[in-house]
Parts: structure tokens; sequence; C-alpha cells
């Protein structure tokens, strides 16, 4: 599990760790692996994502994060404004000028809503990944990269 999808667990950690404990289980049996087997290598060998980081690919596509930066046309007209970038929020050019204004929030609740969570994991990308301007190609170098991020965290631990 990466970094990234353990800080966004935080909140609902208490629903979703049955799930990620029955489908780590799932794995191991359907692999027939042991135990005590990595999970992060379980979900490698299937070419899947654990449920945390398929979370957070659904927000950063399904989210219209990547629709936005890249692909304005084919939103809604409701969702064209949702999103706007720390460079028209305010007039100085800084290393952050192009990433997504991250709104701020008093409570836990409002860390959970899709503007903030969207605009914080944008932000938190290479900003290699960010130039795909091909929904299929973003989409398979995020898989990739939350992968490899999960085989890193795992094995500095």
């Amino acid at each position: 599990m990466s970094r990234i999808s353990a800080d966004l667990l935080e909140d609902c950690s208490k629903h979703v760790n049955k799930l990620l404990i029955l489908n780590n289980k799932l794995l191991r049996i359907l692999q027939n692996k042991p135990y005590n087997y990595p999970s992060n290598e379980l979900y490698t060998a299937h070419k899947t994502l654990s449920i945390p980081d398929l979370h957070i690919q659904q927000i950063l596509l399904l989210g219209l994060v990547h629709k936005f930066v890249h692909h304005k046309y084919r939103l809604p007209i409701t969702f064209v404004d949702y999103f706007d970038f720390n460079r028209n929020i305010h007039g100085h050019n800084t290393r952050g000028s192009n990433d997504l204004h991250v709104i701020s929030v008093n409570k836990n609740f409002g860390k959970r809503s899709i503007k903030h969570k969207a605009s914080m994991l944008w932000n938190q990308l290479l900003n290699e990944l960010k130039q795909f301007l091909s929904i299929r190609t973003f989409a398979d170098r995020v898989k990739i990269f939350l992968q490899s991020a999960g085989n890193m965290t795992e094995q500095q631990s």
C-alpha cells in the first residue's frame, strides 16, 4: 500500500480494513501462498491494485481531475470550473502555480470531499505522470506508479 493511500485510509480505516483483510485472504488462497506472504506481492502478481490504491486511481480518473487538466471539453458544464489552479488564485509565480488549488477545510468531513482529495492526490503525483494526455496511458502509468510506491513503502518498513 502506498504512503498516499495510507493517508487516505486514515479516516475510513474501520470500514475498509475488514474488506482489505478479506481481499488479501482471497488473493493468498487463489495464489496458494502462505499466511505471511507480503500482500503487495500478491497484488503485483495479479496485476491489480489494493483497495486503497484503486480508490486513488478512481479519484484521479473518474474524479474528473485528469479530464479537468487535459480535456475540459469532455466535462459536463457543471464541472468545468470545479477545480482551480494556484496560478488563478494568486498572481505569484511559484513552484506550485501549476498545481491544483487545495480548498481549506476545518473538519475531517471536508477532507473526504472529492474536491479536496482529488486536488491533494493530483498535486502529489510526479510531474512526469501529469503530462500524459491520453486517459488510457495516464491510467496505466498511475497503476504502475501506485504498485511501485506500494512496494517501496513495504520495503522501507
